[in-house]
C-alpha cells in the first residue's frame, strides 16, 4: 500500500539529516547533473544528452534542489565516521524519491480533486524550461540598466559575476577529473561534498578580483535571514534563491551551477523592487527588457527591416492601443504583446483558481490586447513609432 505523500516526507528529512549524508547528496548531483561519455561506446554527445533526458532513472533538478533545500533545514553533520552505508542512503533517497511522486499523484488521498493533483505534478516534475548557458546570457541583458546598482548596494558588478561563475565551473570540472574513480562506481568518501566546496581565496585568486568583491558575492547569494521553512516537496524553496551555504567566512558550498543562475537571474529582481528609491526605475529596465529581448530575437527570424517596436496605433487622434513589437513580412502582420507574470506559488502547488488568474494575467490580457490592435492594422488604422518612420503599407 502506497503512503501518505507527509509520511514519506518525514522519511526523507530524517534520511537527509543522517550523518554524512551531504557527501550522498553530492553524489547525486554529480550523477544526475553531468552526463558521462562512455569511450568503449564512443556515443555522441547528443545522443547521450538525450538519453539523459528521457531516463526515468535520474532524478530531475527539481528534486535534487528539493533534497538540497530539505538538507539544509535540519543540523548539518561533517563528522563522518567509518561506518557510514553511504549505498543505503544513496538508494533510499531514490527510493523515496519515486515513492513520494506516486503519492503525490495518487487520487485516492483525496487531498486535492483530480485536476489539481494533474497541474501539481506536471508543474514540478515537467521539463525544464531553460539551458545553463541561456541563463548566463539572459541574465547579462536583463540587468545591464542596473549594473551600478548591484555595484552600490550589493559590492559586485555584472562582469564580477560572469567572472566568478566561469570560474567556479573551471574548477567543478577540473575537479571532477581528479574523483574518476569514485565516478566510475568507486567507494565514496567522506569528504566527497568538497568537490563542491569554495573558498573565498580561492575564487578571487582564479578571477583576479578583490577578495572584497568575491566575499560580497557569496554573501548576497546565502542568505540564511532569507530562508522559510520546507515542510513538503513542492513548497517555495527559497534555497534555490540563496544557493550557497555558508560553513565559515571563508567556505561556502554550492552543488549546483545551475541554482546558482536561476538565483543569479530571479533574486536581483526582489533586491531592486524592495528598494522604494528604485523601484520605479527598475520596473522601467525590466519592461524594456523584455522587450529589447524580443524584438532581437525576432529580428533574427524575419530580418531587422520586417521588425517594429513600440507602435502606437490610431484612429484618427484617438489612441487604439500601443504594440510592443510587430512583424510585418510580405502579406502577414504578428502583433507581439509581451508580459512578464510569472506562474504564483499557489499555482505551482495545483490551486485551479491561482493557475486561472496566472493565466487570465500572462496570456489572455495579452492576447486580447493583440487581438485588438489586429483589428485596428486590418482596418487600416494609422501606426506610429518614436523610433522608426513607417513605410509599408499593412
Amino acid at each position: 500500500m502506497l503512503r501518505l505523500e507527509e509520511e514519506i516526507f518525514e522519511k526523507l528529512k530524517c534520511l537527509v539529516n543522517q550523518n554524512g549524508y551531504i557527501n550522498t547528496l553530492s553524489k547525486l548531483f554529480v550523477d544526475n547533473m553531468f552526463i558521462k561519455n562512455n569511450s568503449e561506446k564512443n556515443e555522441k554527445l547528443e545522443k547521450l544528452y538525450l538519453k539523459h533526458q528521457n531516463s526515468k532513472e535520474y532524478l530531475m533538478r527539481s528534486e535534487l534542489n528539493a533534497l538540497y533545500n530539505l538538507m539544509c533545514q535540519g543540523t548539518l553533520r561533517l563528522e563522518c565516521s567509518k561506518n557510514i552505508d553511504y549505498d543505503f542512503q544513496y538508494n533510499e533517497t531514490l527510493n523515496l524519491c519515486e515513492e513520494i511522486h506516486k503519492s503525490i499523484f495518487k487520487y485516492e488521498h483525496k487531498q486535492y480533486d483530480n485536476e489539481s493533483l494533474q497541474w501539481r505534478e506536471a508543474f514540478f516534475y515537467g521539463s525544464e524550461n531553460q539551458h545553463t548557458v541561456q541563463l548566463k546570457d539572459f541574465f547579462k541583458d536583463k540587468y545591464l540598466c542596473d549594473d551600478n546598482w548591484l555595484l552600490s548596494n550589493k559590492g559586485f558588478s555584472i562582469s564580477d559575476t560572469l567572472k566568478i561563475v566561469e570560474t567556479l565551473n573551471g574548477i567543478i570540472r577540473l575537479r571532477l577529473v581528479n574523483e574518476q574513480e569514485i565516478l566510475s562506481g568507486g567507494k565514496l568518501t567522506n569528504d566527497f561534498y568538497k568537490l563542491f566546496l569554495f573558498t573565498i581565496d580561492e575564487i578571487s585568486f582564479h578571477t583576479d578580483l578583490d577578495n572584497k568583491i568575491c566575499s560580497s558575492f557569496l554573501k548576497a547569494f546565502s542568505s540564511e535571514d532569507e530562508i522559510e521553512k520546507y515542510n513538503k516537496l513542492d513548497d517555495l524553496n527559497t534555497r534555490k534563491a540563496y544557493p550557497f551555504l555558508k560553513f565559515s567566512d571563508n567556505q561556502y558550498f554550492l552543488p549546483s551551477l545551475h541554482m546558482l543562475l536561476e538565483a543569479m537571474y530571479e533574486t536581483p529582481y526582489h533586491w531592486m523592487i524592495k528598494d522604494d528609491d528604485y523601484k520605479g526605475e527598475f520596473g522601467n529596465n525590466r519592461g524594456a527588457f523584455a522587450e529589447n529581448f524580443c524584438e532581437k530575437t525576432i529580428k533574427k527570424v524575419f530580418g531587422h527591416e520586417n521588425v517594429y517596436k513600440n507602435l502606437e496605433i490610431y484612429k484618427g487622434k484617438n489612441r487604439l492601443g500601443e504594440i510592443d513589437v510587430l512583424v510585418a513580412y510580405g502579406e502577414v502582420a504578428i502583433v507581439i504583446e509581451i508580459k512578464s507574470k510569472g506562474l504564483s506559488q499557489e499555482a505551482r502547488q495545483g490551486d485551479i483558481d491561482a493557475i486561472k488568474k496566472d493565466f487570465n494575467l500572462a496570456v489572455q490580457k495579452a492576447y486580447e490586447q493583440t487581438v485588438k490592435c489586429g483589428l485596428g492594422i486590418l482596418d487600416k488604422y494609422q501606426l506610429k513609432s518614436k523610433h522608426v518612420f513607417i513605410t509599408k503599407t499593412l
